[in-house]
């Protein structure tokens, strides 16, 4: 636990990196098999919603609230034991009335959820997949329970790998499993969830940590106690995205499918950087003193700035050639490639901000000002609502663009707002040593400049331009780690 933030953040990073690079693969394989048709479209509805439905009501409010209270207790074996015992149990009994619900009324879940008026063979297909992902809920819900517990302990990198075999088993199941799409997708997401449960229970065994229940545990008190403010702060992101891909049936065929691949494509730059220092800070801005609380964060953000600069500066450029590299494959259409890469684009412009906040939201959960937290969210999330109703009603051709452009607009809020709640000086986040800032000003001159020669076919054999501009990116991104992070 007293390890540097660089050290915690780097193994958290390993098993991040190994889960995104997975990741591609399995969305690589969507793209391949199925493009932008209407199975993709069920399937990113029905999978983004149950996910972010799941990281609302169980996985938000275990890491607001479980992950700084455990963290507090880590050297105590039997305290520990007792608190994740006592969790574990009350997760369950919460768990199985809400599917049992899900699985009743999954057919008015998919009719509620698409504005447009589906087809009797789309509304089965996304009803199919609500139910049949119900096995991939249960497993994933036990699964962020004992990668809380893992991180409380400090162990990041046995719980960051639990996504890697959610997806090799949709890859596995999209390779060979001879079924129809829809069993396909379920199957590989339920065994691919339960799987990572058997192998995060493996990690209890090497700690020697297995929970015990215990009735009358403080720490289940204090769960349960605070446990509406923790879903507070998760449901409006979650409503957010509802609102997103509701307003996204509004558009026609393919485009749930443009924001699901521009999403996840976004999320790995968000995940390698932002989300894996914010875990890794998490449990020790948990336990350590208010006079050093303000140091650690701004360590964290300056960490998270410095790294997101270069990325965005290559994510901005090359939107479109990352997009067509990793997935105008099979029935991935160069319309496709376009409409993806345009959000990617716009999306790719936030991502420093993206970083920052989730950095700052994990400190208001070790700060424990939940309430506060729940009224920033609700005000990016009705900041959002307000911007996409102007521009679907607005006189704009691309409409779909109202999506990312309002992601931007509350992300920004949102840093702006969580910036207030935390004593930190700007200095000390944004100070880049003059070598560096004329080394990131050279590469976007830069970048501008190949810009204005990406036409010339000399250049362009092999796409040797393109490949060019990542080497420069990923030797920038090095550059920054060394003399900006590690000095």
């Amino acid at each position: 636990m007293k390890k540097k933030l660089e050290i915690r953040a780097f193994k958290n990073f390993l098993g991040i990196s190994f889960s995104k690079a997975t990741g591609y693969a399995r969305d690589l394989l969507l793209a391949l098999k199925l493009g932008s048709d209407s199975v993709m479209d069920a399937w990113a509805l029905s999978f983004q919603i149950l996910t972010s439905l799941k990281t609302a009501l169980v996985e938000t409010p275990l890491e607001s609230i479980s992950i700084p209270v455990m963290s507090k207790i880590a050297n105590d074996k039997e305290k520990h034991q007792s608190a994740s015992g006592s969790l574990l149990t009350k997760i369950v009994f919460m768990l199985i009335p809400t599917l049992v619900i899900l699985s009743l009324f999954s057919k008015n879940i998919a009719t509620f959820l698409t504005a447009y008026k589906p087809s009797d063979i789309e509304l089965e297909m996304f009803s199919s997949l609500i139910k049949g992902l119900l096995g991939y809920v249960s497993g994933a819900v036990i699964s962020i329970w004992a990668s809380c517990v893992l991180r409380s302990q400090g162990r990041m990198l046995a719980a960051s790998l639990t996504p890697i075999i959610l997806n090799l088993s949709i890859i596995a199941c999209v390779l060979f499993l001879k079924k129809d799409p829809i069993e396909t997708l379920t199957w590989g997401a339920g065994w691919g969830a339960w799987i990572g449960v058997v192998f995060q229970f493996y990690a209890f065994r090497l700690g020697k940590r297995w929970p015990k229940i215990n009735w009358n545990n403080k720490y289940q008190q204090q769960f349960d106690k605070k446990y509406l403010e923790g879903v507070g702060v998760g449901i409006f992101p979650s409503l957010t995205l509802i609102a997103t891909r509701y307003y996204a049936t509004l558009l026609g065929s393919g485009s749930i499918s443009w924001l699901y691949y521009s999403t996840r494509l976004i999320q790995v730059p968000n995940s390698l950087i932002g989300v894996c220092i914010a875990q890794a800070s998490l449990p020790e801005l948990s336990i350590i003193s208010k006079s050093n609380f303000s140091k650690e964060l701004e360590k964290a953000l300056r960490i998270g700035f410095v790294l997101a600069i270069p990325m965005t500066i290559y994510f901005f450029f090359e939107s479109r050639f990352f997009t067509e590299l990793l997935f105008q494959y099979g029935k991935f259409t160069n319309n496709d490639t376009a409409q993806v890469a345009a959000i990617f684009k716009i999306l790719a412009i936030s991502l420093p901000l993206v970083i920052s906040e989730s950095i700052l939201t994990k400190a208001c959960y070790a700060k424990n000002i939940h309430k506060k937290l729940i009224k920033i969210k609700l005000k990016q999330f009705l900041s959002c609502i307000a911007f996409l109703i102007f521009f679907f009603y607005g006189n704009f051709e691309n409409k779909l663009s109202a999506v990312p452009v309002s992601s931007v607009i509350s992300v920004s809020i949102g840093v702006l707002l969580l910036r207030k709640e935390f004593e930190m000086k700007n200095k000390n986040i944004f100070s880049i040593s003059k070598k560096t800032k004329k080394y990131l000003i050279g590469i976007l001159f830069l970048f501008i400049l190949f810009e204005q020669l990406e036409h010339n076919s000399w250049l362009n054999t092999l796409n040797a331009l393109h490949w060019i501009k990542a080497a420069i990116s990923a030797c920038s991104i090095l550059y920054v780690w060394k003399n900006e992070v590690i000095k």
